[in-house]
C-alpha cells in the first residue's frame, strides 16, 4: 500500500483497515472488474449514510464450511445469523475483520469509487457474474423481477460504464 493510498483513505475519513474491510466485500461480491468501483461506491454511500450494507458475502463468510466456503445465502441464513457481528444485513457499520484477502483492484475501487446514483444492486444470476444496479427501492424491485423472469440481460453489460472513474483499466 502506497503513501498516496494511505493519504486517500485519510481524505475519505477511513482507516486503512476499514478500506481493506470494504475492499474484501467488493472482492467477494464481484468477479467482474468494471463493476468493482460501482459496488465500492454503493457500499461506501450506504456506510456514509448509516445504512446496513446488506452484503451477501458477509453471510457467506459466516455459514461457509470446508468444501463450500462461499454458499449462496438463503433468507433462513439471514435470520439464523442475525446475531453474528459479521452479518451486515442486520448490523450497521463494517465487519470486525476483513472477510477475505482483497486484491489490488478491489482496494483501488474503494479508494477511487465510481460516482453513481446507485444505492442497491442485485446479482443477475445469468452466468455472467454481473449485477444490475438501482438508485431506488422501486428500481431494485424491478431489477429483482427482471432477474426472476430469466429474460436476457446482456443489454445491461455496459450500461454502467459512464460511472467508472477514469485512469484505470477496470476490466482487469
Amino acid at each position: 500500500v502506497t503513501q498516496k493510498m494511505r493519504d486517500r483513505a485519510e481524505d475519505m475519513n477511513l482507516s486503512l483497515y476499514d478500506v481493506i474491510k470494504i475492499a474484501a466485500l467488493v472482492e467477494r461480491e464481484t468477479a467482474v472488474g468494471d463493476e468493482r468501483p460501482i459496488i465500492a461506491d454503493v457500499y461506501l454511500d450506504r456506510y456514509d449514510q448509516g445504512w446496513t450494507l446488506d452484503a451477501d458475502p458477509t453471510v457467506q463468510y459466516i455459514i461457509g464450511e470446508p468444501g463450500d466456503w462461499w454458499p449462496v445465502p438463503t433468507a433462513d441464513d439471514l435470520e439464523e445469523t442475525a446475531d453474528n457481528s459479521y452479518n451486515l444485513y442486520r448490523n450497521q457499520g463494517l465487519t470486525p475483520t476483513p472477510i477475505a484477502n482483497p486484491g489490488y483492484y478491489s482496494i483501488l475501487a474503494v479508494l477511487s469509487p465510481a460516482d453513481s446514483p446507485f444505492m442497491f444492486f442485485t446479482a443477475r444470476l445469468d452466468g455472467s457474474d454481473r449485477h444490475l444496479f438501482a438508485a431506488s427501492n422501486d428500481e431494485q424491485s424491478a431489477n429483482q423481477a427482471l432477474v426472476a423472469s430469466g429474460d436476457d440481460m446482456s443489454e445491461y453489460d455496459d450500461a454502467y460504464i459512464e460511472y467508472l472513474p477514469s485512469g484505470t483499466d477496470w476490466a482487469e
